[in-house]
């Protein structure tokens, strides 16, 4: 054998083990569930840049389209309610709602202000999670 002939039968040889301690390394990774991290696809940021810009606007249209429906529901029970003669009666329906929000609302705030004030417990350093004395 050849000098040459078998330092290149080493320099193979070693590739071959790296390769495969990789496919192994990928197998064992697929056993486990885990994918690879997906390879960018995209190298000229210019197309990248167009297709996250028409992907924004197309959820823009889509979330425009969506307040617009709920408005024009809003509008139509509105229309409804005023055409089955309660005219005057809406207030006092709206009225009850606007107050049970405010309620909710309120509510809201106060377990805000309790949550706020265990937390400063916490930053002084009471050694307490905050949720132990719920």
């Amino acid at each position: 054998a050849d000098l040459g002939t078998v330092s290149n039968m080493t320099d193979v040889s070693v590739d071959a083990a790296e390769a495969a301690k990789n496919r192994l390394a990928r197998l064992e990774a697929a056993a486990a569930g885990e994918r690879p991290l997906p390879e960018p696809t995209y190298t000229d940021f210019e197309s990248f840049r167009a297709k996250a810009m028409k992907r924004s606007q197309a959820y823009t249209m889509a979330a425009e389209r969506s307040r617009k429906q709920s408005e024009a529901a809003q509008r139509s029970v509105r229309l409804d309610w005023l055409r089955q003669g309660h005219a005057g009666h809406l207030e006092d329906f709206t009225s009850v709602l606007h107050e049970e929000l405010h309620g909710i609302q309120a509510q809201e705030a106060e377990q805000q202000a309790e949550c706020d004030e265990c937390n400063e417990c916490d930053l002084v350093g009471t050694g307490g999670t905050g949720s132990a004395d719920r």
